[in-house]
Parts: structure tokens; sequence; C-alpha cells
């Protein structure tokens, strides 16, 4: 019986007949690298994003390119017509209506001037990797900022961003050029 030495395909250290790495904790899978190079090959391979190269996503980019670059404008149109809709709540329907349009104004407002402007500068420079990669975590799970602003936009919006932020975001996350993985293990 012939013995060869293993390496983690994490970080490259010797494992020894180890079950777990001891220098970065991970489980050793029983197919290990046996040399240095195979280990460092085996973890360029993870660190480097994966890629997809889609002649549908081509097709769209432009599309996704220009309504990330003009949502956050129109976005801000929208606000204007909510705080008239908030003065007119008050007068016609009551207080909790004109309230909840102001609330709904002001969060908006908040989110379309602090990251709307990032997300349409991204867009416009089509830097999807950016938007793929800002994450929001939650646990284990992760999600695009994009994303779950244009979700909380879309609330307060009574839906006017889903098309505006919430499907180019999730077209970029799902035909993009880059895939995305909602696990962060």
């Amino acid at each position: 019986m012939s013995y060869f030495e293993k390496f983690c395909a994490e970080c490259g250290s010797r494992l020894e007949g180890a079950k777990i790495c001891p220098k970065c904790g991970v489980e050793v899978p029983e197919e290990t690298p046996t040399t240095v190079e195979e280990a460092i090959t085996v973890a360029k391979k993870k660190s480097v994003p994966r890629t997809r190269d889609d002649s549908t996503w081509k097709s769209l980019e432009d599309i996704i390119s220009f309504l990330g670059k003009f949502s956050w404008i129109i976005l801000a149109i929208i606000a204007i017509g909510l705080i008239i809709a908030a003065i007119v709540s008050f007068i016609a329907s009551g207080i909790f209506a004109g309230i909840w349009n102001l609330i709904s104004v002001a969060i908006m407002a908040y989110l379309v001037w602090t990251y709307g402007k990032i997300y349409a500068q991204k867009c416009k420079e089509k830097d999807w990797s950016f938007l793929v990669n800002d994450v929001l975590v939650i646990g284990s799970f992760q999600m695009p900022k994009m994303l779950a602003y244009g979700i909380v936009i879309s609330i307060f919006t009574y839906g006017t961003a889903i098309i505006l932020i919430v499907a180019p975001a999730l077209l970029i996350i799902f035909m993009g050029p880059e895939e995305f993985n909602w696990s962060t293990k």
C-alpha cells in the first residue's frame, strides 16, 4: 500500500491524513489534490468567478443598461407624484392614508437618492460584476442589494419599481455574464 500526500484544495496546506484541514477548517473530500500544484490550481479555479457567454445576454445588455441609467430619474418623478398623492390623500382619504403616503415617499426618496445613483452609474458603465457581487447577507443567504432595494422600493411605489429595478436585477442575476450563488457557503 502506497501513501500519497494530500493537500487542501482551499489553502494548499498538507493534510497528513486529516479529514478536516487544520489550517482553514474545510472538510476534505475523498478525492483531494496529491500535489501542491494541483491544490493551487483547484484553489484558483474556485476563486475565479464563473462566467457565461450567452447571445441572449448580448441582446438584453443595452436595454438593461438603458433602464438602469434612467430608472432613478423616473423614480424621482414618481416620488413627486406620490408627494401630490399624499397631499390629496390627507384631504380625501384621511390622516392614515396620508401618513402612509408620506412614509412611502420618504423611504423611496431616500433609497433612490442614496443607492439609485450608484446603480444608475454602474448600469451606464455596464459593470455587471459590481451589481451581482454587491450583496446583502442574511445568515447563509445572500441577495444582490439592487434586487433587495428594488423590492423595497416596489412596495412603496405600488409596484412601479418592478419594471425599473427588479426586472433588470433578475435579468442580470439569471442571464448576466456572471453566475450568482445565493448561498454564502
